[in-house]
C-alpha cells in the first residue's frame, strides 16, 4: 500500500477557496498593467480614521492597485499608494476626475437638465 500525497502549497491551504482573496489571484498574472479595481463599499483607512470594509484594505495592501474606485460619502484619499476615490451617487449626479500622476481629484455634479 502505497501512501498519499497531498500536493497542496501552504500557502494555498491557508487561503480558502471562497474569499475574495483567492478568487483575485488571477490579478498577479497582469503585471504590465496598472490595476483599477471597483468597490461598491468603501475600504478602511486607519489612519485616517475612515470607516468601511478592513477586508478591502487588505486587498488593497496585497495587490496594490493604481486607482480604486468605490462607494460611500464622496471622498479621496491615499492607501498606501493607491489613490482611492469615491465619486458619490450617479443618481445625485456626482461625479470625479482623478488624475493619476499627481492624485488630484476634482468632484463635480452633473446639473439638471430640463
Amino acid at each position: 500500500m502505497t501512501p498519499t500525497r497531498r500536493a497542496t502549497s501552504s500557502r494555498a491551504s491557508r487561503i480558502p477557496a471562497g474569499s475574495p482573496r483567492y478568487r483575485l489571484k488571477v490579478l498577479r498574472e497582469f503585471d504590465e498593467h496598472q490595476l483599477v479595481l471597483a468597490f461598491s463599499t468603501p475600504p478602511a483607512h486607519k489612519g485616517a480614521g475612515t470607516p468601511g470594509s478592513e477586508a478591502l484594505t487588505e486587498l488593497i495592501g496585497t495587490y496594490r492597485p493604481r486607482l480604486v474606485v468605490c462607494g460611500g460619502e464622496r471622498r479621496s484619499e491615499l492607501i498606501g499608494r493607491s489613490l482611492v476615490v469615491a465619486p458619490g451617487r450617479l443618481a445625485g449626479g456626482h461625479f470625479a476626475v482623478a488624475d493619476l500622476h499627481s492624485h488630484q481629484v476634482e468632484a463635480g455634479e452633473l446639473s439638471a437638465v430640463g
